[in-house]
Order: structure tokens, then sequence, then C-alpha cells
């Protein structure tokens, strides 16, 4: 039993004059552990014939040597006179609760204050703000899952707003554990789509990220719940190479996650099928030496949204019967 105790107290760290609150908290589990920690919150019976007056004397010289032993060595002197184990956490209570109050409030103030950089690791962050956590913790301040969890959400930068969003209204309680996942898991996907944003031709169904702005980008024009139509030339997505692809539309866009549904401001609409007829037109004008005159449109759909490109470089645009020709 004496070594299962040593080794319990050898995990303790010694009281000095800024760790008040933790030493406090571990010495409290020590002392339990001893079956001593009676002694902090009783006097010594007054029957000096009663066996339990005997037992409170045994404990109490055993809490209060526990105590004295998990101290620096230049503190001990200051308090070994006490005579009760008692008497003893009442004088380090007077001596190092106010200072240790003042550790929390500084923990605290570090804790709301991190902030993430869009340059920093998600993973990172979490575990520093994790870090800062238990010290607080340690320090006899307990900080609930979901406030660790809401602190975090609002420590990250405005390019997370999206995640920020999602998982405030996903009507669930996030554990820490669930949460580091989480945000491991998006930055990755982030990761992808930055990359995916040099790319001038990605799937109809891929969300695309600005190089200068978090921004949402749309093959499919069937996601709009609401949208305005823009000129060809009127908004422009410049990509990593320096080319561009023109945006068509600007609207909004409801989907659902997980049951939540979710609104998007101000997506971008960006047309597949009019950036392949501009690689048509350059290639065809290149190897014959010739303008396009002339398109016809089966009104299938790809092509609704040319006309303007059309008229600004003089091809005059003629809409068939759907699944016609034209001789």
């Amino acid at each position: 039993m004496a070594i299962k105790n040593a080794m319990d107290s050898s995990r303790i760290e010694m009281l000095n004059e800024n760790n008040f609150r933790a030493w406090k908290h571990h010495i409290s589990y020590l002392l339990t552990h001893e079956k001593t920690f009676h002694t902090l919150s009783t006097s010594k019976p007054d029957d000096d014939s009663n066996w339990f007056q005997r037992k409170w004397i045994e404990d109490d010289a055993m809490a209060k040597a526990t105590m004295l032993h998990n101290m620096k060595d230049n503190i001990i002197p200051l308090f070994e006179e006490h005579e009760t184990a008692r008497q003893l956490m009442e004088a380090l209570e007077s001596k190092y609760g106010v200072r240790s109050n003042t550790q929390i409030q500084l923990l605290l103030d570090k804790y709301n204050n991190t902030r993430m950089s869009d340059n920093d690791s998600v993973g990172d962050h979490v575990n520093l703000m994790k870090l800062i956590g238990k010290e607080l913790s340690n320090a006899g301040h307990f900080l609930s899952n979901k406030m660790q969890v809401t602190i975090i959400l609002s420590s990250l930068p405005l390019s997370w707003d999206h995640v920020i969003t999602y998982l405030t209204h996903s009507g669930r309680e996030i554990s820490m554990v669930t949460l580091l996942v989480l945000l491991v898991l998006e930055e990755e996907r982030m990761k992808r789509r930055r990359k995916e944003a040099m790319v001038l031709e990605p799937s109809s169904n891929s969300w695309w990220i600005d190089s200068v702005a978090t921004r949402h980008i749309v093959q499919n024009k069937d996601m709009f719940m609401e949208f305005t139509d823009k000129k060809v030339g009127e908004h422009r997505i410049y990509m990593g190479n320096n080319s561009y692809s023109d945006v068509l539309s600007i609207g909004n866009c409801q989907f659902s996650i997980n049951g939540t549904s979710i609104m998007l401001h101000d997506v971008l609409y960006k047309s597949k099928a009019i950036e392949k007829f501009k690689e048509y037109k350059l290639e065809v004008e290149k190897q014959l030496g010739q303008s396009i005159k002339h398109l016809n449109n089966d009104r299938g759909g790809k092509y609704e949204t040319i006309d303007s490109f059309c008229k600004d470089n003089g091809i005059k645009h003629v809409y068939n019967a759907i699944y016609t020709t034209t001789k």
C-alpha cells in the first residue's frame, strides 16, 4: 500500500506559488485514496478515550504529512507549524487562493482571445485550445464540453464560416473528440477545393473556391432557388494559372446535409457549355482563318445562356425545334 501511495504522490506537481488550485485538486484525490480527506472538514472528537478520536488524530497526522510532502522545500517552513491538516489547508487558501484566481482569469483571457489564422493547421489550433482548457481544469476552473466547442468554433478564421454555420445549427451536441475529427476532415476538403480551383473545367457537380475569397460555384443551374443573370464579361473568376471563366448568374442555393437545410447566398453559376463553345470557336478560327457567324440551338438547355456571348462576338444565334437539324 505504501508503494501505491508513493506512486500516486509522484504524479502531483509540487505546490509552488502559482499552482495552488491544481495542487489542491490533485491532493484531494490523494487524501481520499488514503482515507484521510475527512480531516479537512471535521474536528477532533472531544472524548480522549474514544477510539474515533485516536483514529482521527492518526488520519490528521497522515493528511498533514502528505500535504507537506508535496510542497516545494522553500514553502514547507512557512506552513509546517499548523497543528492540523484543516488549518494547514485554510492557511494555504488564504495565501495562494487569490493568486490562483488571478491565474485562472489570465488563462480565461488567453482561451477566449486565441485565434487561428488561415495559415495555421486546424489540428494544431484545436490541440492548443485543449491544452489551455486543461490548464484551466487543473487550476480548478472546469469548462463544459459545449462551452469548449463553442469557443473553439468562434476562434476559427472567416474562411471557416460555412463550417461554423453548419456545426452551430446542426441540432446535435458535438464532443471535443468529434469536433477535432470533423475539422481536420474539412481542412483536407478545403485543400482539395483550392487545388480544384486551379482547374478550368471541374465536373458539373463541383463546388469551386475562388483564390481571393471563399466563393461557392456551381455548373448546374437547377440547383438555384433564385438567381440573377449576368452578361458575359461582367463578372469573372480568375484562376491561379491566369485564365478566367465568366460567371453567368448569381443566386441562392438550398441543400440538405444530414437532414439540416442550408441556404447559400451569392452562389456563382458558370456554364460548362459556353466554355466548351469558346474553345471550339478559338480552334475553328485558328485552323480555318474564318469566324463563326451562325449557331443553331435545339433548345436542349445547354446553350440558353450563350446569347450574350454570341451577340458580343457577332454570331447569329438561332433556336430550332428540339431534336431537329437545319438544312
